[in-house]
């Protein structure tokens, strides 16, 4: 019950101290053991009380006010104060509370609400927002590569010139971006990723050179083309074929027969489906040769 209330393992709720603010008188049941050699042959040397920030309860701050013991390990010979769950050592609130300020500011909650919620100051949801920051970054540099990956540039800003997005194909998600587009300069990232060799497959645009480099940084991943980057080359074709077929009607973007290729056949009424047959008849000399499809 205690661990649904409050959200530690380990903490058993003895009473309710104070309503305003609340503060609520809690233990340590668990079984304490020496941080450094493991040994539980411990022996107590003082007692201190902590008083410790926790999450909101039915929307005001809270705190925990908890007994702990100052211990001389028995096989080391080292001190060591009470380990608790769910709090660092020294650290003065929760890890569930950093978290609930981290997922707040996200959502896009002000400083100042976020605040007066918990009974912080702006510069403690600072501090909780950059240690948050610290501990993902810390994960997501031992993350390994996604079995399908999707790699694309695209330009950040003229100053800073382009960017590369590696993307997880399979929980369509951005997996990480990295500065630069070259081979030279995503090397450094490159090097930092791990399992590469466990990549499958690879889907890039057709540019030779991220075939390259596909090839050198993920050798056992098969090379597949955007289906975007297919259609665009396709549409292109296509264009430049209507353009030549229709230079002399073309005025302003696409021509008639660009326009008729685009819809549908189902939509088409009967004079754009005469048109367009008047207009591949005449241009190619075979009716089959020119059709559209869905």
């Amino acid at each position: 019950m205690e661990r649904i209330v409050i959200g530690l393992p380990d903490i058993v709720i003895e009473k309710i101290v104070s309503s305003h603010p609340l503060i609520i008188a809690v233990s340590y049941t668990g079984t304490p053991q020496c941080p450094h050699c493991g040994g539980k042959h411990l022996r107590i040397k003082d007692t201190f009380r902590r008083t410790i920030k926790s999450i909101p309860l039915r929307g005001r701050a809270s705190q925990l006010q908890i007994v702990c013991h100052k211990y001389l390990c028995g096989n080391c010979g080292r001190y060591f104060n009470t380990r608790l769950p769910g709090v660092r050592v020294w650290s003065r609130s929760t890890e569930l509370l950093k978290k609930s300020v981290f997922q707040a500011y996200n959502k896009g909650c002000s400083c100042k609400d976020i605040a007066a919620e918990n009974n912080i100051g702006l510069a403690g949801v600072e501090r909780f927002y950059h240690h948050m920051a610290r501990h993902k970054a810390g994960h997501w540099q031992n993350r390994e590569c996604p079995h399908v990956l999707g790699i694309d540039e695209h330009r950040f800003t003229r100053k800073q010139g382009f960017l590369t997005t590696f993307c997880d194909l399979e929980k369509h998600r951005v997996f990480d971006i990295a500065k630069g587009r070259s081979a030279g300069e995503l090397e450094e990232f490159l090097l930092r990723l791990r399992g590469r060799d466990k990549v499958r497959v690879v889907c890039i645009d057709m540019n030779p050179a991220y075939r390259r480099l596909v090839k050198e940084w993920f050798p056992n991943a098969r090379i597949v083309a955007d289906r975007f980057h297919v259609i665009r080359l396709v549409n292109h074709h296509f264009s430049d074929v209507c353009k030549a077929l229709e230079e002399s009607s073309l005025a302003h973007g696409r021509g008639r027969m660009m326009r008729l290729l685009l819809m549908r056949p189902e939509r088409l009424k009967d004079h754009q489906a005469g048109a367009f047959n008047a207009l591949s008849c005449g241009q190619t000399g075979n009716s089959g040769s020119l059709r559209i499809h869905a």
